[in-house]
């Protein structure tokens, strides 16, 4: 691995689902990966229309160093195929796992999936602390909020802690990597009206702690909100840089 700059690719895995929109949170990983001299590539199963065998033979020709996993339950079948094989075909990439899934069941997915990481929650700085361990530049992963992994048989897992208590500190997405011009139309045009669509986030966390929803574990229950101006300045580059015609906002809460 080149300490200088790692070879990072972030991956969405085949879900079958018939809605497909940029997937913002990855775009956020490699905003801040970016703001500290590092980058990524994004490679988006469903809007591509990979199936499994076909997303291994793109991470073949990448060959990352670091290999990102977005697993939903949806995915999730798909994302063990997925690490699997790639362990057997590039043994030296590390595999990392986010997401709502293993956020929610951190040790059941790290026995079920051999990935050598996983991080709950909120990800941006625990994945970018964890690239830069990786890399040999600094660090050590007992340190690294709610990073989980295996050690020694064991499986040391963290609760989810809120990285980020001022929104307006992160910088907004890596548009260029989910370009929303690139995403398929929704068939059934039932979610989406008009194209290009984007999702938004503006706030993070929701106070409730509803026991059919994953909030809890991804965002905490500490509303935390983004200031006005930021949320306007990320429309108008949306729609001004990229066409977009409809945004989608996708906070935990808005009540």
């Amino acid at each position: 691995m080149n300490p200088a700059l790692p070879k990072i690719l972030l991956v969405v895995p085949p879900s079958g689902a018939l809605t497909v929109t940029p997937p913002i949170g990855l775009g956020y990983l490699v905003s801040v990966l970016r703001e500290n001299n590092l980058d990524a590539g994004i490679l988006d199963a469903q809007k591509e229309s990979l199936n499994a065998g076909e997303v291994l033979e793109e991470i073949n020709k990448i060959n990352p160093d670091v290999l990102g996993i977005s697993i939903l339950t949806s995915n999730y079948a798909n994302a063990k195929k997925i690490v699997k094989e790639v362990k057997k075909r590039i043994p030296r990439t590390k595999i990392v796992l986010g997401g709502p899934h293993p956020s929610a069941l951190p040790g059941a997915t790290l026995k079920e999936i051999p990935a050598d990481f996983l991080i709950r929650g909120e990800g941006e700085y625990s994945f970018l602390e964890l690239v830069n361990f990786l890399a040999g530049r600094k660090g050590d992963p007992s340190t690294i909020e709610n990073l989980c992994y295996s050690e020694n048989g064991e499986i040391k897992t963290k609760p989810c802690t809120v990285q980020v208590k001022n929104l307006d500190k992160i910088p907004v997405p890596s548009w260029d990597l989910i370009e929303p011009r690139q995403y398929p139309v929704n068939p059934h045009q039932f979610f989406f009206k008009k194209y290009p669509i984007a999702p938004v986030i503006t706030t993070r966390g929701c106070p409730f702690d509803c026991t059919f929803c994953a909030a809890t574990f991804l965002t905490g229950r500490t509303l935390r909100m983004r200031s006005p101006d930021k949320v306007v300045d990320e429309i108008e580059l949306l729609v001004n840089k990229y066409g977009v015609k409809e945004i989608h906002f996708e906070d935990d809460n808005f009540t």
